[in-house]
């Protein structure tokens, strides 16, 4: 190859200070022309570095300059198109942080990417600072050990990045703090740990300071008529499969002494502050407890970033901030957003459990033969609906009667409907039929039932008696708790408004793609909801549907005896255990679960 033809699309402070003035040192690359929405930007930094050609168009600068290697440094809401039509187009990107707005348009960079055979490669300076150099030697030393916690933060006392521009624009920029700040430090931290496996996420984040704020960041303008809608501070933390954590605050304006960068290390061997770029290490040495401070003099420079990205291009290798990694960061900023907007923990499951350094399908929990029982206090309870919690057995007959009757078949005693139930409302009206599915109108049958019921579901349907009592205290005691029924959905989201709303976080009732119990699809989306784990969780119910679904979840399992099945045969199934009255569940539940 002769020189590598570069574009710099954005002509703003970082394109100016990192981009344009690394490639403008590389002895193998030409800039070839730059590229901003605003022709006058452009033209400046264009003039700056000796640049002839400019463009507001960054589609026709590809198309008329072919470049090998394009910068993107440009509002994150442009990132993914721009990147996308770089790799397209034939050039190599170095994107700066973040890689896209969410991780679903960091999957379709990573899609592109993999299609055209060139790479992107982020911008994440810190992992090419000496201090990072050093760090990542120690960790192949096993200096530390095994890491069980980590703790990162980038706390600014006056660091907003301008008000009212793109910035604090959630449309434009993903986010506030934590997706400006927090992908350097917890990348650093991640990378340092080697991308250990996580599977839950706690985020908090607040909006203190606002338009009109002077917490102003050198050098940066406001607008104060225009969009400040992002957190300006958030923490959290990350929980590790491992056991561990790494908690986390980022800020972008804070009443402290002095701005701080971090990153710390605790290992089972030895532990490490990066503080402002600063390393000190402690370990035990002799039976006594040293801090040890390198001698900078004689640690290994920076690594120069655009060079890096030059050689990779020039001799075929691999860059060190690969867009995969960037995606990875963004299925966990995605989730601590969520996880601040429902004020709970979010489990990284739906194709965000992070394993072995890659992205994955979703997360499956352990089956019967690696069911492990934890005897724990239950952060969790999921309910089944109909026997357990609700006494619905009048309006099921009224409404299987209805159906019958109207195509002149004989109606079922309400005994012989509650033995019915527990498989679904198809099977109900299947065993209901004298013939069954065989009977020609069985499917017109069914929806008569149907239509029926989910107009008549509240006519006579309550709580059992202590049920509401059992559910407030469980709730004063912390326990999150949700509503799993194989129900059609409509009947259960109006039983769920009508008598739980706001005491169980939600209900699920049955609805495609989800199989009904026993297939363990609705706990697991329930647990995936509540952010909890199958140890964390228990399931009660009233039926051998709800043991059987249980055991396909790996959770432990109480059956209540009020409910549609009699006491002793309950006690033949084998559940975890048997409760007779709705006190003696949350006795259970709170001293045994």
């Amino acid at each position: 190859m002769s020189k590598i033809r570069y574009c710099c699309i954005g002509a703003g402070g970082i394109a100016k200070k990192k981009h344009m003035a690394g490639y403008s040192k590389q002895k193998d690359v030409e800039i070839v022309a730059v590229c901003d929405s605003v022709e006058a930007a452009a033209r400046s930094l264009a003039d700056a570095f000796g640049v002839e050609k400019v463009y507001t168009d960054y589609n026709k600068m590809l198309e008329e300059c072919k470049p090998d290697l394009v910068s993107v440094c440009t509002p994150n809401c442009t990132h993914a198109e721009i990147a996308i039509a770089a790799l397209k187009a034939g050039a190599n990107v170095h994107l700066e942080k973040p890689i896209a707005l969410n991780a679903a348009q960091a999957e379709e960079i990573l899609k592109v990417e993999k299609e055209s055979g060139k790479q992107v490669m982020l911008g994440l300076n810190k992992r090419f600072i000496s201090s990072s150099k050093l760090v990542h030697r120690l960790v192949e030393e096993d200096f530390f050990g095994e890491i069980y916690k980590a703790r990162c933060g980038w706390e600014r006392s006056s660091g907003i990045p301008g008000t009212g521009r793109w910035f604090t624009n959630k449309a434009m920029s993903g986010g506030g703090c934590l997706i400006d700040l927090g992908v350097h430090y917890l990348d650093l931290t991640l990378e340092f740990m080697g991308w250990p496996e996580i599977l839950s996420v706690n985020g908090e984040s607040r909006r203190n300071f606002g338009n009109g704020s002077t917490r102003i960041r050198k050098g940066y303008r406001s607008d104060p008529t225009g969009v400040y809608d992002v957190e300006d501070t958030a923490m959290g933390s990350l929980r590790l499969k491992n056991g561990g954590i790494v908690d986390f605050t980022f800020s972008w304006a804070s009443n402290i002494k002095k701005e701080v960068r971090y990153v710390e290390l605790l290992g089972s061997k030895g532990g490490m502050t990066m503080e402002d770029d600063k390393i000190q290490l402690y370990t035990q040495l002799g039976g006594t407890m040293f801090t040890l401070i390198p001698d900078e003099a004689t640690m290994q420079p920076d690594d120069d970033e655009c060079g890096h990205f030059v050689d990779c291009i020039l001799n075929g290798k691999k860059v060190s901030a690969p867009a995969s990694e960037g995606a990875k960061m963004m299925y966990i900023i995605d989730g601590l957003y969520r996880s601040a907007e429902e004020m709970r923990a979010i489990l990284l499951s739906e194709r965000m459990i992070l394993r072995g350094g890659r992205t994955s399908p979703p997360l499956k929990f352990c089956r019967d033969a690696e069911r492990k029982r934890i005897w724990m206090r239950a952060r969790a309870v999921l309910f089944d609906l109909d026997g357990t919690l609700l006494d619905t057995l009048t309006d099921l007959t009224g409404s299987v009667n209805y159906a019958l009757e109207r195509f002149d078949l004989p109606t079922r005693r309400q005994e012989e409907i509650r033995r019915f139930l527990g498989n679904g409302i198809r099977n109900l009206i299947r065993q209901s039929v004298p013939d069954g599915e065989a009977d020609p109108r069985f499917e017109e049958i069914f929806e008569t039932f149907r239509d029926r019921y989910n107009a008549h579901c509240l006519d006579c349907t309550q709580p059992y008696e202590g049920i509401l009592p059992m559910l407030r205290a469980l709730r004063a005691e912390g326990t999150v708790m949700a509503m799993v029924s194989n129900k059609v959905d409509a009947a259960v989201q109006a039983l769920y408004r009508a008598h739980f709303s706001g005491i169980l976080a939600f209900a699920l009732g049955q609805q495609a793609p989800l199989r009904i119990k026993p297939a363990p699809d609705m706990p697991e989306q329930a647990m995936t909801r509540l952010g909890v784990m199958p140890e964390e969780t228990v399931l009660v119910g009233d039926s051998e549907v709800d043991l059987r679904t249980a055991r396909n979840c790996a959770l432990p399992c109480i059956l209540v005896t009020w409910g549609f099945r009699d006491r002793e045969e309950l006690a033949q199934l084998g559940a975890d255990a048997l409760c007779d009255t709705p006190a003696e569940l949350t006795k259970t539940l709170l001293e045994r679960f």
